[in-house]
């Protein structure tokens, strides 16, 4: 049994904690860290013993797992006579529920730490609490939602608990309420952007006379240089979709609606993407009108109604509970915010969706994202108005991704109550066999799943025999006669998680001698000089001269003269191994990235500096390691690729074209 237990993180001011620890009379006491341990062992003395909250509880894995899990119980748990939660919030047969996405609900650094991170923290401090067993509990710790799971634990355990040095919400509050107010302007300022670009450029939505309904494709906007093969050169297009574009408008034409970013207010090169008669591009919100808005307002009120009966029953009080802990604060302020801007961004999505299957009246869908929420609302309007939906993967599928922790939930349960069930494509067509094999253990339907691989991949493994690596090293200043390491990055993690991965990897780039380092940023990364600035001082603090920093669509010809990738969780591990290049997965911080690609042999997981610098130098030295990892990658690129052919695009097309004349023969009456 301890005296006291003391939690404090790296925010916590160090002089006032060690003077804190000086005045305390407990002879025992703990000192619980949110960061390393070692870290302030120098400031405790003989008498208090530090430990880090990692030591105890589960993994992020675990917990993130734990709380997909979590969630969808407590979808479906009833809620006394009204049904379930996600019953009792449905809008023109869809649930409401299926738009708290991780924008929301797991809302992320954005707005709140994402879930499964804050259970998780729960159940270390339980963990704690439990095995100490202290007279009491004090917070040195600055972060409220911290603070919220301790005292929600501490009030179960009856552990007194006092928080001091503790920063309000109130500032906070007001930023998520501002950025969730903006994510709802944007529909009328897009529709309006978009009206003036059709006033400069000539073109009109409702002038627009084809000889046919048009395909309808809902993505993201990758407009950039794409490699042709025939020509052997770069041309301007859609990089993921260019081909399958090139060969569906010679039957169709293209209604190519666009999932702005949120920094993009309107189109991206619109003189170019104007020139094709055959293709139209729109930004989705264009077809938010005055109806549209009056509908969503309308709606609006009457689901606010509901949501607010729904807090005074007190039946949420007895749904959100864990391990018999009361989480009923930690997740009412994430539903709060849903439900007053967040829920009118989803109405206006659909009603938006609605407007634009109902105007264009197309074909088939076809989008590539089918997690988000615009995705969840076009499938639902085109499954409304009868008309086949066909999502082609972004990337391959990973089966516990936070962001798709809800899709197939209903299944795992027997689907009892069809009518809220999460909208799902007619069909879903995915890279590789592997990704088959991960769905269908996700409880998604197999008859609906078809193997074709990636028509962005296509020219990928003959573009390092295309191009001349001289030319292109010589362009980002790098010398072709010395070994070249490249790492990519991901946009989600902290600036402190992104500085410890470039401290990691130019250290161990160091000690291999003249070997080069190319970072390279996630194109939703922007390359500002502050950044650049802040990479270069951590490369210099280590001794690493040679070092390029690249952000924007500049992969490829990257990744085709270097040696080998360093990477931490994304496509650029299939990327690289299909241009034959070693592939090793970096897992500082235990986030067990390598369970995303189920844990294939080829991918070689260092996680620490040390263990990279030691895989490196067999990658690039070792003859006998380059064979064997030479040959798994031929089965890893077998598994999540299907085919080196370079004709996933015909496949693709095959399958639009095949879901299109299925729902001509099912809706003869609407051509």
């Amino acid at each position: 049994m301890r005296d006291l237990c003391i939690f404090a993180d790296q925010d916590t001011d160090r002089g006032r904690l060690s003077a804190y620890l000086a005045g305390t009379g407990s002879d025992s006491v703990l000192l619980v860290t949110l960061e390393d341990a070692a870290s302030l062992r120098g400031l405790a003395g003989e008498r208090v013993e530090v430990k880090s909250l990692d030591t105890y509880g589960p993994t992020e894995p675990v917990a993130r797992k734990k709380t997909m899990q979590l969630v969808r119980d407590w979808a479906g748990q009833p809620l006394g006579d009204g049904g379930s939660l996600k019953e009792r919030l449905t809008w023109q047969g869809v649930s409401m529920w299926w738009f708290l996405d991780s924008r929301w609900l797991q809302v992320g650094e954005k707005y709140f730490r994402n879930l499964h991170l804050s259970i998780r923290r729960l159940e270390q401090i339980a963990r704690i609490l439990s095995d100490e067993s202290p007279r009491q509990a004090i917070s040195l710790v600055k972060d409220e939602e911290f603070n919220i799971v301790l005292q929600l634990v501490a009030q179960r355990l009856q552990v007194p608990l006092e928080k001091k040095f503790v920063s309000t919400r109130v500032g906070k509050n007001l930023w998520c309420r501002l950025l969730s107010f903006l994510a709802v302007c944007r529909f009328p300022v897009r529709a309006f952007l978009f009206l003036l670009q059709q006033i400069r450029y000539g073109v009109h939505l409702k002038r627009r006379r084809w000889d046919s309904r048009p395909v309808l494709f809902l993505m993201g906007d990758h407009w950039g240089n794409v490699w042709d093969p025939n020509r052997g050169c770069y041309i301007e297009g859609e990089t993921y979709t260019y081909r399958v574009f090139q060969a569906v408008k010679q039957h169709f034409p293209i209604l190519f609606a666009v999932e702005l970013t949120a920094r993009q207010l309107t189109i991206r090169f619109s003189k170019s993407k104007f020139r094709d008669p055959r293709i139209l591009y729109t930004p989705l919100e264009a077809y938010t009108d005055w109806k549209v808005l009056l509908r969503s307002f309308r709606h609006y009120r009457a689901m606010r109604r509901r949501w607010k009966e729904l807090l005074r029953s007190g039946a949420l009080e007895t749904l959100f509970i864990f391990e018999d802990i009361p989480c009923l604060d930690l997740i009412l302020p994430r539903l709060r915010l849903f439900f007053t801007f967040g829920l009118l961004e989803t109405l206006l999505t659909l009603e938006t969706a609605f407007a634009l299957v109902q105007k264009q009246n197309p074909v088939a869908v076809v989008l590539d994202s089918r997690m988000s929420r615009a995705g969840r609302a076009v499938i639902h309007a085109a499954r409304r108005h009868g008309i086949r939906s066909v999502a082609l993967e972004h990337s391959f599928f990973i089966r516990h991704n936070i962001g798709d922790y809800l899709t197939a939930g209903d299944r795992a349960g027997g689907n009892q109550n069809p009518a809220v069930a999460c909208p799902l494509p007619d069909r879903i067509l995915v890279y590789g066999e592997q990704d088959k094999e991960q769905m269908v253990a996700g409880w998604f339907p197999p008859e609906i799943i078809e193997v074709t691989g990636a028509p962005r991949w296509d020219a990928v493994p003959f573009l390092v025999h295309a191009w001349d690596k001289k030319p292109i090293c010589q362009r980002y200043g790098l010398d072709p006669a010395h070994p070249i390491v490249m790492l990519t990055m991901q946009e989600y993690f902290s600036r402190d998680a992104e500085d410890a991965v470039i401290r990691e990897v130019c250290t161990a780039v160091r000690e291999l001698g003249d070997t080069q380092l190319v970072i390279k940023l996630h194109p939703l990364q922007r390359l500002s000089s502050k950044i650049s600035r802040r990479f270069s001082r951590i490369a210099a603090n280590v001794g690493l001269s040679r070092v390029v920093l690249e952000g924007g669509y500049k992969l490829y010809e990257l990744l085709a003269v270097s040696d080998i990738l360093v990477t931490l969780n994304c496509n650029t591990a299939i990327e690289a191994s299909l241009m034959d290049k070693p592939v090793i997965i970096l897992d500082l911080f235990q986030l067990d990235h390598a369970d995303s690609f189920s844990n294939h042999p080829a991918l070689v997981v260092a996680r620490s500096g040390s263990e990279l610098a030691s895989y490196l130098r067999a990658a690039l030295n070792d003859d006998a390691t380059r064979r064997r990892s030479q040959w798994e990658r031929q089965r890893f690129v077998s598994s999540y690729c299907f085919r080196k052919d370079g004709l996933a695009w015909q496949r693709v097309t095959q399958a639009i074209l095949q879901e299109v004349h299925r729902g001509q023969k099912e809706r003869p009456w609407s051509e």
